[in-house]
């Protein structure tokens, strides 16, 4: 399980599947800060999903801006 962390705030905890997705669909950026839920260690979302075996393909350079995520916060609980 990870954290995603924007702003200060932490979001989640979700499974890593469902973030690999999100890396993928772009709502969730690789270099986002994120924690491991069970150890508290600190990394980017990418670190920690390919410490967990999970390479999520990122097909797009990723300018998802925090309004962008914002207006999904509802729909994805974020």
């Amino acid at each position: 399980m990870i954290y995603v962390i924007r702003n200060s705030h932490e979001y989640g905890p979700y499974d890593e599947s469902v973030v690999a997705g999100y890396v993928e669909q772009g709502i969730l950026l690789a270099h986002d800060k994120a924690r491991d839920a069970v150890t508290g260690r600190e990394a980017t979302v990418m670190e920690l999903l390919k410490a967990r075996g999970y390479h999520p393909q990122v097909s797009h350079k990723g300018s998802v801006s925090y309004t962008h995520l914002r207006a999904h916060e509802t729909t994805l609980h974020l």
